[in-house]
This record gives C-alpha cells, structure tokens and sequence, in this order.
C-alpha cells in the first residue's frame, strides 16, 4: 500500500473490483427476490462469525442493528457454537432455514447442503434460494479476502 493512500492495495486490483461489482449483483438479486434484510443481515453475521472475519462481523452487525435485527440473535451468532445457534428458540422457524442453509454453504459437508435447501424450500421462493446462495457465496468470499489481508488493513 503506498503510504498516500488509506486505501489497502489489494482493495485496487481487477480481481477485488470484479467480487465488489458480484457483490452488487447479489444485493440487486436479495432486493428483487424480496428476501428480507434482516435474513439476509442474520445469514452473513453467522458466516462471518464461523470463518473467524471480525471486520466483516463488525460491518454486519451494524447493518443488521439498522435493518432491526434484534441484538440478542446478533450475540447467539457471535458466541453460540453454530449449530446450536441456528436452531436456537429465538429464532423463527424461516431464520433458522435460512441459517441452517448459509451454514451447509459455509462449511459444506456431505448432504448437508441438499438438506439445508430442502428445508429453506419450505419458507422462501426459489428466487430467494438463489438469491441465498449468492449471498453466502459473496460474504464466505469477503470473510476469506478479509482474513488473507488483515495485515494490510493495519498499515
């Protein structure tokens, strides 16, 4: 990064600029699916919160408090082991789909990611499903950028 810049150099290159236009893509694909913000906002904090990216919690944390997502959902995410969290009673049963469905994208495994989208089919479109998979697809991307760089950010 050159020291006139605030701007870390990883952030410049093609490759970062094409996952952030992706990113724009996905957030016209959750609005036009209709899928609600505070889903949408609950899904990438429980990523965020298993692949370890504070930054990227930080961010969506603020996001999800201004969209109205109640903190103590935010703190299940952030400090229950995962797969107790998502099926915690505090959240209704399409938040718990759809954190069931950003885990099995999160940390694939055998079956898990048919069975996560047999569930979520029950409560959302398969507009939203697509627009859920994208979304899990760009913030696992922005966590693992995030991580790579966090040096960067520093200097």
């Amino acid at each position: 990064m050159s020291s006139d810049s605030a701007v870390p150099a990883y952030r410049t290159t093609t490759q970062y600029k094409a996952l952030v236009n992706m990113l724009k893509t996905v957030r016209a694909g959750i609005r036009d699916s209709g899928l609600d913000k505070s889903t949408a906002e609950l899904m990438n904090l429980l990523s965020s919160s298993i692949n370890g990216c504070e930054a990227c919690w930080v961010t969506h944390a603020r996001e999800a408090r201004r969209v109205g997502v109640d903190e103590q959902k935010m703190q299940i995410l952030q400090y229950m082991e995962p797969r107790a969290a998502i099926r915690h009673e505090v959240f209704s049963a399409s938040e718990q789909a759809a954190l069931y469905f950003a885990f099995a994208f999160t940390v694939p495994a055998e079956d898990l990611i048919s069975e996560a989208r047999r569930e979520a089919s029950r409560y959302f479109s398969s507009e939203q499903l697509t627009a859920m998979e994208w979304l899990t697809i760009a913030i696992n991307s922005f966590n693992r950028i995030t991580i790579a760089h966090e040096d960067d950010a520093d200097a």
